[in-house]
């Protein structure tokens, strides 16, 4: 079960990386926060905001840059802000939290897809639209709102620099050499 490994990556993992669906399998079993549901599926490239610009995570982000979403799921800023004690990274108006971490960088929640390349939204949008679901055009995608112009990945520098800051610092930096040094209470050598 998804719930198993979640709980026991708490133990046995330096830090975990949630993304998409991960993230409400996260919050649901780290903070018992049920699955949030919009009426209207977020498809799109939409700008975040960044809440702390030296956190090791943003480390060299701009101010403002974008990033791909897909989904149903909502992460609504002041619902995570208040029943979690995460670390909110960036957000937007439009998606709601889309960085967040706890303060010890043991779990950083990912709710976009800063690893899509420039044609998986254009993708799953011919996908629903030859299956017959009338999807939404992705938002601020194709040139012109226009799904016939090829659509060219906006997002990559800050997804690149996303992993990057994360393996570094919240992996990387915090695995020591030799695991038997690893504090008893980060990590248990028991399983």
């Amino acid at each position: 079960h998804l719930e198993d490994i979640i709980n026991w990556a708490k133990h046995h993992v330096t830090s975990t990386l949630y993304v998409c669906w991960a993230v409400q399998a996260g919050l649901n079993v780290l903070y018992n926060l049920p699955k949030m549901t919009r009426n209207k599926k977020i498809s799109g490239v939409y700008h975040q905001a960044i809440s702390e610009a030296f956190h090791p995570l943003t480390r060299g982000f701009d101010d403002s840059f974008l990033a791909p979403h897909s989904r149903f799921a909502d992460f609504p800023l002041d619902e995570i802000s208040q029943h979690t004690d995460l670390d909110i990274l960036a957000s937007s108006d439009e998606v709601g939290v889309y960085l967040a971490a706890t303060k010890d960088l043991r779990h950083v929640f990912v709710t976009g897809h800063p690893e899509y390349d420039a044609n998986t939204l254009n993708d799953e949008y011919f996908r629903d639209v030859n299956e017959g679901l009338a999807p939404d055009i992705p938002e601020n995608y194709y040139k012109n709102n226009d799904p016939t112009n090829k659509p060219t990945a906006s997002w990559r520098s800050h997804g690149h620099l996303l992993f990057t800051n994360w393996l570094n610092y919240c992996v990387y930096q915090q695995t020591p050499y030799d695991l038997d040094h690893f504090s008893e209470e980060n990590f248990t050598k028991d399983d």
